[in-house]
């Protein structure tokens, strides 16, 4: 009994183990889509500075990386329609709707939501006083969201604290898992239950128990003989 347990034992081991890195392995590539994604978003927004385009260009360059409305409030904010029809950037010191100057020198952040709708890439940022614009040290994120089942970016957060953000999250989650259980409740209380349904649930409950105690003999047996 000793051999064959021992041989149970770390084969489940030996699957939990081998479980547990495909999910590290899926979750370090997934962090590195994003902020490759990341990167990628931030040079189609820098290369529209190049010269002027025209509306469908600028729409047909953001989309694959921003969310609609996303893409409106940077248009409205940072470009500018002029005299040959074409949309032009504006300069400024204060960049609106702009990926973070982030450095990625594995201090770039990726964090999914619990509810698992949003993902937040961010870094932080020591306290400058060099330049036109000086800061404290912070962090500034990136907000994604599914769009078409795409991962595109809906918000920029320049002010971001991830402990704060960690806490709505979680805040949020048990909120609405109570308030789905409030409502299963009160759907309960509502509806009337038939005979059939309570013979039905009787039926099920029953072959529940079946399967359990064919469980249970099968295992009582197996180690018995060994």
């Amino acid at each position: 009994m000793g051999s064959k347990f021992l041989h149970m034992l770390f084969a489940t081991i030996l699957i939990l183990t081998f479980g547990n890195i495909v999910s590290a392995e899926k979750a370090d590539n997934f962090n590195d889509q994003m902020i490759e994604k990341t990167k990628e978003a931030a040079n189609v927004q820098l290369s529209l500075s190049e010269r002027g385009y025209t509306y469908s260009e600028v729409i047909e360059a953001l989309t694959p990386y921003f969310t609609d409305q996303f893409i409106d409030a940077f248009i409205s904010v940072n470009m500018m329609k002029e005299d040959d029809g074409l949309y032009y950037i504006m300069g400024t010191d204060f960049p609106i709707y702009y990926i973070p100057f982030y450095q990625y020198a594995g201090e770039t952040i990726v964090e999914m939501s619990d509810d698992y709708t949003q993902v937040v890439v961010y870094e932080f940022f020591s306290a400058t006083s060099d330049g036109p614009i000086g800061y404290d040290d912070h962090y500034e994120a990136i907000l994604y969201k599914l769009e078409n089942d795409e991962w595109k970016v809906d918000e920029i957060i320049p002010q971001y604290n991830p402990n704060e953000a960690r806490a709505n999250s979680k805040e949020e989650l048990s909120t609405m898992a109570t308030s789905e259980r409030s409502d299963q409740i009160v759907d309960m209380d509502e509806e009337e239950t038939t005979v059939e349904e309570v013979e039905e649930t009787k039926t099920m409950v029953e072959k529940g128990l079946g399967v359990l105690r064919a469980i249970a003999s099968f295992f009582s047996s197996y180690f018995g003989k060994v």
